[in-house]
């Protein structure tokens, strides 16, 4: 079973500190549109400050209309500041517009960046990582990342800091009008940051909830999809809606209700906050305008100012609420980009230049995980360049296992594997792999046309006149010919539109482009007919000419022609030795082969 994450937990000081780390490398990259930004929303954030004060003086030269000198000419004050007025609005429209476009660019090229990077930093865990977690989950972290960066990046990040600034000079503002209403607007300030502090544990929790819960159905999700035949198959469309129904139904609308009744609770009390602040400043006011501390204009200018101040406080109370489940998001996304990757080698002066194919096993013992049985118990074999190599024996005993520690998808805990005389270990991976071509039981082929099939992992740029000799000597070229589009026919995801027999053949096409010294033949030919069989099997014996060749095979008719069969039993080597000495031992082999054929 897929292993889940880490036991869900709060958000540390350390979870923050990553998160803000990550934002600003990103932030970092495109210093000059981020920074021109941050520019264009503080002018836009003094240009807001700075309009209730006209609209005060607008509203205080109407009832009082006196003559300004602006270069040299007599002008009424009124029009003036209606002027000024325009001009702001003028600039903040342009300005907006600016900063749009700066935020949207920003957005796109750190999602850009993101995504090509968690494809980058993925491609280089090992096999085992991918077995233990589920596709979808992968896919869902990753994109719930995604979008928080680059939201925080594009938008939030630049804008939270402009906030506090434009905050602060509206707060200086309107203290240069009275600072006796400016303390009642301190106040309102401080029981609206109280209640966003008494509010953000229990959303991080529900967002912590979500989640999960998402992870979880959009894990089945995928996998139902990518299973549909299966699905199909065993008739289990009812079951498998049922487990959509209680992931989206009830795990993630039930988390999604609790965290919108927050978000409506903390909503309804933050306008309470704002509009009694608002009503308090009118109420005060009566003795200060009576007395003549301030002017009428003065009054309308500082309820605007009481807008002004929690209009950015109610945004950056949103901003900080979001910040904090963006932290979530990212550190989930940023922890399943920092796990352990395949060993790196460099290739140096003692890397062969190529491979011959000669595969030495030492004492190999292995286990998957350490709380597991050993798979491999002391595997012990040589095979020289050229040669072919049988592994038999019943399900679970071990082969599978050894081929892919020859293939560096997993390492020994013990012992060593040697190519041509050098540890795997001491190999660049790449170049390992690049010498491995498989043909298996279970081809995998892409939603793409049959030429790119053909071609994919052939490491180097290939000819049309080669492919088609591939095709060819695999015996693939008559089917593919007989569609109506050719080679540029789409093979339907997994290659759903082709049969077995034919994709083996394209497998076995893909290898010869891929010309490498070591073979795999993963039972290549146990899901076939006799009359498809037999062509395989006339292609794959050209194919395995001059490799070195591993056989996986239950059919022990297919490898009584290897040059060495390993039998294996219970994670280790029972027997070994061609077809006729294993036959004339009366082993474990000879048992296997004779219940094969038929003679017991």
């Amino acid at each position: 079973m897929p292993r889940r994450r880490s036991a869900e937990r709060e958000p540390t000081k350390k979870d923050f500190k990553e998160g803000v780390s990550v934002i600003l490398d990103h932030c970092l990259r495109y210093q000059f549109l981020f920074f021109s930004l941050v520019l264009v929303t503080t002018i836009l954030a003094v240009l807001s400050s700075v309009q209730p004060y006209i609209v005060g003086k607008i509203l205080d030269s109407v009832i009082n209309i006196q003559d300004m000198l602006i270069f040299g000419i007599s002008l009424p004050d009124v029009y003036v500041y209606i002027s000024m007025y325009a001009l702001i609005l003028f600039l903040y429209i342009i300005l907006k517009f600016f900063g749009g476009r700066f935020g949207m660019k920003l957005m796109m090229l750190i999602t850009k960046d993101h995504r090509i990077e968690s494809m980058e930093k993925l491609l280089k865990y090992p096999v085992s990582y991918f077995k233990s977690q589920k596709n979808g989950e992968i896919h869902e972290v990753i994109g719930r990342a995604n979008s928080a960066l680059s939201q925080m990046v594009g938008y939030y990040a630049p804008y939270f800091g402009v906030q506090i600034f434009s905050l602060l000079f509206a707060f200086g503002i309107a203290f240069t009008i009275s600072p006796v209403l400016t303390g009642v607007l301190i106040l309102g300030v401080f029981l609206f940051i109280t209640s966003i502090v008494l509010i953000t544990p229990a959303l991080q929790k529900v967002t912590k909830k979500i989640n999960k819960a998402l992870d979880q159905v959009q894990a089945d999700y995928y996998e139902i999809i990518t299973n549909i035949f299966e699905v199909k198959r065993n008739t289990t469309e009812e079951s498998e809606l049922k487990k959509i129904k209680k992931g989206y139904g009830i795990d993630v609308y039930n988390a999604g209700i609790e965290e919108e009744y927050l978000w409506i609770t903390n909503t309804a009390v933050r306008t309470g906050i704002t509009y009694g602040t608002q009503v308090l400043v009118f109420l005060i006011s009566i003795p200060l305008i009576m007395n003549e501390t301030i002017t009428p204009g003065q009054l309308i200018a500082m309820n605007l100012y009481a807008q002004l101040v929690f209009d950015p406080l109610s945004r950056l109370s949103d901003m900080w609420l979001f910040l904090t489940r963006s932290i979530i998001k990212i550190k989930e996304g940023q922890d399943l980009l920092e796990k352990d990757k395949e060993p790196h080698v460099i290739r140096n002066k003692d890397t062969p230049l190529e491979i011959r194919g000669g595969i030495e096993f030492r004492d190999v013992r292995f286990r998957y995980q350490e709380d597991e049985q050993e798979v491999l118990r002391g595997i012990s074999f040589s095979a020289r360049s050229g040669e072919t190599i049988a592994l038999v024996g019943e399900s679970g005993v071990g082969k599978s296992t050894t081929i892919e520690l020859i293939g560096g998808f997993y390492f020994a805990q013990k012992g060593e594997v040697l190519i041509d005389g050098v540890p795997i270990t001491e190999l660049p991976l790449n170049f390992v792999r690049s010498n491995i071509g498989y043909v298996s039981q279970e081809v995998t082929l892409f939603n793409d046309t049959v030429y790119n099939n053909i071609i994919y992992g052939a490491n180097r740029k290939v000819t049309k006149e080669e492919v088609y000799e591939a095709c060819r000597q695999a015996r693939a070229d008559i089917f593919i010919n007989s569609f109506d589009k050719g080679y540029k026919q789409l093979v339907g995801e997994r290659g759903v539109k082709l049969s077995v027999g034919q994709k083996q053949r394209i497998a076995i096409a893909r290898t010869i482009l891929r010309n490498p010294k070591i073979l795999i033949l993963d039972e290549p030919t146990s899901a076939l007919d006799s009359k498809t069989e037999k062509h395989i099997t006339t292609a794959l014996k050209k194919l395995m000419k001059d490799r070195t060749t591993f056989i996986i095979a239950h059919r022990l008719s297919t490898v009584r022609d290897a040059d060495t069969i390993l039998v294996y039993k219970a994670g280790k080597i029972a027997e070994r030795g061609n077809h006729e000495d294993l036959m004339k031992m009366k082993g474990h082999y000879a048992e296997m082969y004779n219940e094969h054929i038929g003679l017991t």
